[in-house]
């Protein structure tokens, strides 16, 4: 139903078979944020992987340059996992919790025996408020601990990587699902430490809480 659906990212233009080094990675850099394209669902998971393999950022930016103070919009979130988790673990919590990725590719450097992914997520809608976006990206890093701490910036950008290894394209997530997700994980997993944890959450995003709860 939605994988004709089309979104806003930045998406490199160059294809790659392995991970990119330090001097294309800084040619990406450059031209990132001016490569902001229009593309269905299920096409930006092919131009993901291989044999495209494009660097992504999931946010859109004014076209100066690639830097949180330029984020402008959003739809899209990416998570990077690659210790201590496998990806049937992931799509078990994400059932868990109702918060299904649209579709899961594994990175260059994936192996059976150790298991290192990135999931993406759609947002029913495009967000211009970064309270919200962080709202959404922190929370399914809550629920996620296992995230690569590095990522969590507005600008973090995402290599390409080896196969597609899940989709669901009727899998559009919206803030309402995010919000019960966060909330069910944390109190079934902080126990009486819930309170402090939904305060230290709305410390780091700048949401405020009612009822103790995230208000957005």
């Amino acid at each position: 139903m939605y994988k004709d659906v089309k979104i806003r990212v930045s998406l490199d233009s160059e294809k790659f078979d392995q991970k990119p080094d330090k001097g294309k990675t800084l040619a990406i850099n450059s031209r990132l944020a001016r490569s902001i394209e229009v593309i269905a669902i299920s096409e930006l998971a092919r131009q993901l992987v291989a044999p495209n393999s494009r660097t992504f950022c999931p946010s859109v930016f004014n076209g100066e340059s690639r830097k949180n103070d330029s984020w402008v919009s959003q739809q899209v979130f990416a998570l990077d996992l690659d210790e201590n988790i496998t990806i049937q673990q992931a799509l078990d919590r994400c059932k868990e919790y109702k918060v299904m990725p649209t579709f899961i590719y594994t990175s260059f450097s994936h192996k059976e025996e150790h298991h290192k992914f990135r999931m993406v997520f759609i947002l029913n809608e495009e967000v211009t408020d970064i309270r919200v976006r962080a709202f959404v990206y922190h929370s399914l890093a809550t629920i996620f601990p296992e995230v690569d701490k590095q990522t969590k910036d507005a600008a973090r950008m995402f290599y390409g990587g080896k196969n597609i290894v899940f989709e669901d394209y009727n899998n559009i997530i919206t803030v309402p699902q995010v919000h019960f997700a966060l909330t069910k994980y944390i109190k079934s997993t902080k126990g009486r430490n819930a309170s402090r944890e939904f305060e230290k959450f709305a410390a780091l995003t700048g949401v405020q809480l009612h009822n103790g709860l995230p208000n957005l």
